[in-house]
């Protein structure tokens, strides 16, 4: 078995270095861009694998992502993306009839990184053509983000080897307090149509207003990932 993940990890890192050396980095500042977006893309994988922890969540996130995204860039007519955004949500919603709490069916390792793999890639793509911004894609995925990485960086602060196995994000924990996925799926959702989705939309129309937006779009995700996430004793 070890080779067999050896294995995978070697084609994946493969793969990864493919795409990025494909679609080039999306900041115009040269190597530092290129290891910029390698990073971004590994985070991206590891994200969306984190975000795999109770029914629904994962997949209802996949959705929101395509079709927000997709009909941003629709709206725009900036780039043809928008079919393969919309295709991969339909596909998406298909099995997220079946991911749905309580699940009948799993994502697992390989589903989530896929998805991480090729929003990562989309993300890039977008910036390229300025089809979409970067900050109005990290608006977007800003729970996704913002409780990933505010639970790994609380991790590496206090936990010896925090790169271990793990079932200390905010939602997992709320998700284990209530004994209910649903409802722990459904106020993600309910954050990426109230709050996230009304600041993407701003940062579209207000481009040179997307940095700050982005920020602010983050920022009380971030509290809620720290009063309830590793540290939440409950």
């Amino acid at each position: 078995m070890k080779w067999l993940k050896r294995s995978a990890v070697v084609a994946g890192s493969i793969l990864l270095l493919w795409a990025v050396a494909w679609l080039g980095e999306p900041f115009g500042i040269g190597p530092l861009g290129i290891a910029l977006a390698v990073i971004g893309m590994v985070w991206m994988i590891n994200l969306y694998n984190f975000m795999d922890g109770i029914d629904g969540m994962a997949a209802s996130g996949a959705v929101f992502f395509c079709a927000t995204a997709g009909g941003l860039i629709a709206y725009l007519d900036s780039s043809p993306l928008w079919m393969l955004l919309f295709v991969l949500g339909a596909a998406t919603l298909g099995f997220l009839c079946f991911n749905w709490p309580p699940a009948r069916l799993f994502m697992g390792d390989s589903g989530s990184g896929f998805y991480g793999y090729i929003f990562g890639c989309l993300a890039i793509l977008c910036a390229q053509t300025h089809a979409l911004s970067l900050w109005t894609w990290i608006i977007l995925l800003g729970y996704f983000l913002a409780d990933t990485t505010t639970t790994t960086v609380i991790r590496a602060a206090t936990v010896p080897r925090f790169w271990g196995t793990h079932r200390s994000h905010a939602y997992q924990n709320l998700a284990r307090v209530w004994d209910n996925h649903r409802k722990m799926t459904l106020i993600v959702l309910a954050i990426d149509l109230g709050w996230l989705l009304p600041l993407a939309l701003v940062s579209v129309a207000w481009h040179r207003a997307a940095f700050p937006l982005a920020l602010v779009a983050l920022a009380p995700i971030i509290g809620f990932a720290v009063i309830y996430g590793p540290r939440y004793d409950k």
